[in-house]
C-alpha cells in the first residue's frame, strides 16, 4: 500500500478550537495537518469539551468527528447517568480527572466502532497523556497503533499534584501497561522523554523512537522589528511553567528600568492568582504587567505575538518539549528557556537563544545580558532562531521521519 493511500485516525480528547488546552492540542493539530499535507486521508475523533455535540465536519482537508456523551439507546443512557449516577458523583469528588478519562474512553470507543465500519482505518494515532485509547486498543488490536509520548506523566504528576498521589500512580501504571501492551511504535517528543521512557521500560527499546514535535513554520513568518524592552510569556500561568520566577525578576528589574514591560498571555491558575495577591507590587510597576487571557485561536495568538516581538522567557521547572519555545523562536523572539527538559534540545545556548536553570538569580543575569546586547547581536540571535526551527522543527524538517514512521508500522 502506498503511503498516499492510507486512511489514518487520530483519537484525542484535545483538538482545537473547542479543547485547545495546551501542548497536546497543538501537537495533534500539527500532526493532523502534516499527515493531510502528505496526502493521507486524516480523521480526527475528538469532542467539544462537554460531549454535547455530535457531528462530522470537514475543515482544511481534515475530517473531524465530534463524539457525543450520549448514545441512541435510552436504556444505556439511563443506566450510565442515573443508575450509576452516585458512583459517578463519588469518582468526580475524589478525582475529576479519572471520571473524564472513563467518560472519554467509553464514548470515544462507541463512536469509533461506528466510524471504523465506514472508513476501515489503516493506522491509529494517539497520545499517552490521559489514556485516550484504552477501550479502542482492547477491541481493535489488528489496527496498528502509534502512541505519542508527551510526558512522561509520572514525572508530571510529581510536579503538578501531590494531593491525588494514589490516583496518579494508578493512572501511570495503566498508561505504562497500555503502552507496553498495544503500541506498535512509541514516539517520544524529545530525547529527554525518550531517555526517561527507556530508563523505566528498557524492554521497549525496539519500539521507542524519537521524533521531535514540530510547528507549521509558514504560520510564523514575521518581519516586525525586535523590541528588547518587551518581555513576553505565553502559556499556562502555573508553578510548573515558572511564572512566579518571571514576575519576581521583572518586579526587581522594573524598579530601575522604567521602560520595560511584561506581557503575560495565558490561563491564570489558582496558584498564580494566590501568588499575585500576595505579591507586594507597587501600582507603578503593576501597570507595566499586561495580562491577556488565554487565546485559543492560533492565528490570533500569532498576530498578537508578532506585535510584541521581543524577549520571550519560559523558566519552566519541567517541560517535556516546549512548543512555546519553538513557536517564539519561529517568530524571531530572543528566547530564554529552562534547561529542565526539551528546551535544551531546541536551543543552542548563546547562538539562537539562551538556556538557564530556572532561578531568579540566573534569569536576572540573563535578562541584563540581553539588555546590553547591540541591535546587530540581537538580530543575529533572532535570525539564527528562525533558521533552526525551519531546519529541524518544521513540517519540512520532519516530513521524512513521519513518512518512515507510517511505513514502518504497516
Amino acid at each position: 500500500m502506498a503511503t498516499q493511500d492510507m486512511r489514518i485516525a487520530i483519537i484525542t480528547p484535545e483538538f482545537p478550537p473547542y479543547t485547545n488546552w495546551g501542548g497536546i492540542a497543538t501537537f495533534t493539530k500539527n500532526l493532523a495537518t502534516l499527515l493531510s499535507t502528505m496526502k493521507h486521508e486524516v480523521h480526527i475523533i475528538t469532542y467539544d469539551g462537554s460531549g454535547v455535540v455530535q457531528k462530522t465536519l470537514k475543515s482544511n482537508g481534515l475530517t473531524i468527528h465530534y463524539v457525543s456523551y450520549k448514545t441512541s439507546s435510552k436504556f444505556f443512557n439511563i443506566c450510565y447517568y442515573r443508575i450509576f449516577g452516585l458512583v459517578r458523583v463519588l469518582i468526580n469528588k475524589f478525582s475529576p480527572g479519572l471520571l473524564a478519562i472513563i467518560d472519554w474512553n467509553i464514548f470515544s470507543f462507541l463512536a469509533f466502532r461506528q466510524i471504523n465500519k465506514k472508513y476501515h482505518f489503516n493506522i491509529l494515532h494517539s497520545t499517552t497523556y490521559h489514556m485516550p485509547f484504552l477501550l479502542i486498543s482492547l477491541i481493535f488490536k489488528k489496527i496498528p497503533l502509534v502512541l505519542h509520548a508527551q510526558g512522561p506523566n509520572d514525572y508530571f504528576y510529581q510536579i503538578l499534584d501531590t494531593s491525588s498521589i494514589i490516583i496518579n500512580r494508578l493512572k501511570t501504571k495503566f498508561e505504562g501497561w497500555h503502552m507496553r501492551t498495544y503500541a506498535k511504535k512509541i514516539v517520544a517528543c524529545s530525547m529527554n522523554v525518550r531517555d526517561r521512557l527507556l530508563a523505566k521500560y528498557p524492554k521497549l527499546s525496539g519500539r521507542v523512537i524519537y521524533i521531535p514535535n514540530f510547528v507549521d513554520y509558514q504560520q510564523f513568518k514575521n518581519v516586525v522589528t525586535l523590541n528588547k524592552k518587551n518581555i513576553v510569556f505565553f502559556g499556562r500561568l502555573e508553578h510548573r511553567k515558572g511564572a512566579d520566577i518571571l514576575v519576581n525578576v521583572f518586579v526587581k528589574l522594573a524598579k530601575t528600568r522604567p521602560n520595560i514591560k511584561l506581557y503575560l498571555i495565558g490561563e491564570r491558575t489558582s496558584f498564580f492568582d494566590n501568588f499575585w495577591d500576595l505579591s507586594k507590587i507597587t501600582p507603578k510597576i503593576k501597570n507595566r504587567i499586561i495580562f491577556y487571557p488565554k487565546i485559543d485561536d492560533k492565528n490570533s495568538l500569532i498576530e498578537l505575538l508578532k506585535t510584541l516581538k521581543g524577549i520571550a522567557v519560559f523558566p519552566s521547572r519541567y517541560e517535556p518539549f516546549g512548543f512555546v519555545v519553538a513557536e517564539a523562536m519561529a517568530l524571531g523572539f530572543v528566547v530564554i528557556a529552562s534547561n529542565k527538559g526539551g528546551g535544551k534540545e531546541i536551543i543552542h545556548n548563546t547562538t539562537d537563544g539562551y538556556l538557564i536553570t530556572p532561578s531568579e538569580k540566573i534569569l536576572t543575569h540573563t535578562l541584563v545580558h540581553c539588555e546590553k546586547l547591540t541591535k546587530t547581536a540581537l538580530n543575529q540571535i533572532s535570525h539564527n532562531a528562525t533558521d533552526a526551527i525551519r531546519a529541524t522543527y518544521s513540517f519540512k524538517g520532519i516530513w521524512g521521519q513521519i513518512s518512515s514512521l507510517e511505513n514502518s508500522v504497516l
